[in-house]
């Protein structure tokens, strides 16, 4: 009797400890989620927009970041619940149901470098109100320098045909006389910018005639700033030059040819 006793006991205690084992909630492995951080490239003076990305099956999403002022000026933000104290950003949604949560924050830069903002803390649970396991992430910022246009109105090279300059060719020599011949009438005129975003013009370099002539080259930088070079055709000036001077007669044998001049 003592054995049915026994056996019909150890039974119900089995029959028990299955019950309580298929009523009781089960222990169960924490979920996991990623904060991720776009990483843009702004120009010095302009806005840029930090997009963050919490992945995963989230209820309620804290992410806290922190930012260097001397490079970024915080300007707004979609921080649900969160808000800014000094460089300090705290980003806080709840989601309606379980999944991913966005925010975003906008800056104005500052100066020209690379910056991080850091993702320093975060809290966020799932649908059971449970820690998930968190990777953090952050953002690198790219600010570039503002353009600025160039201001070299140099010449690389400075040529002309018929004749040749003189002195010869130098980007920081402006003036040059030519020697071409009393029967030239035009040059052409070849120059080369030093800057392919600079711009050449020439005139003067046609109509030539007895007298004083001067050909123009002009070079406009990027920026505006400009820079003349002129070309002096000397031999039909010369030679207009030479008769229109006084003779002396005391160096001409032929007197009767000095008084034509």
């Amino acid at each position: 009797m003592k054995k049915f006793f026994a056996s019909k006991w150890i039974a119900l205690v089995m029959a028990l400890t299955l019950v309580l084992s298929l009523t009781t909630p089960q222990g169960h492995a924490a979920q996991s989620c990623t904060v991720t951080f776009s990483d843009p490239t702004v120009t010095v003076g302009n806005n840029v927009t930090v997009n963050v990305r919490v992945r995963g099956a989230v209820a309620i999403a804290t992410v806290k970041v922190n930012f260097d002022p001397a490079y970024l000026q915080y300007v707004s933000g979609d921080l649900g619940y969160g808000y800014r104290n000094g460089n300090v950003i705290v980003m806080d949604k709840e989601n309606m149901g379980t999944g991913d949560v966005s925010f975003s924050m906008t800056f104005k830069a500052l100066k020209a470098g690379k910056t991080t903002i850091n993702n320093y803390e975060n809290s966020i649970v799932d649908g059971n109100g449970d820690p998930m396991n968190i990777t953090p992430g952050w953002s690198t910022v790219t600010i570039n320098a503002p353009y600025t246009a160039s201001s070299n109105n140099n010449l690389s090279s400075l040529s002309i045909s018929p004749g040749a300059l003189s002195p010869g060719f130098s980007a920081g020599t402006t003036s040059y006389s030519a020697s071409v011949s009393n029967s030239t009438t035009s040059v052409a005129v070849s120059a080369k910018a030093a800057d392919s975003k600079a711009k050449v013009a020439v005139w003067g370099n046609t109509g030539l005639s007895v007298g004083n002539n001067t050909v123009t080259v002009q070079v406009t930088a990027e920026n505006g700033s400009k820079k003349t070079y002129t070309i002096t055709p000397a031999g039909r000036q010369a030679f207009a030059g030479w008769v229109a001077q006084p003779m002396q007669a005391g160096r001409v044998k032929n007197m009767e040819l000095a008084r034509l001049f």
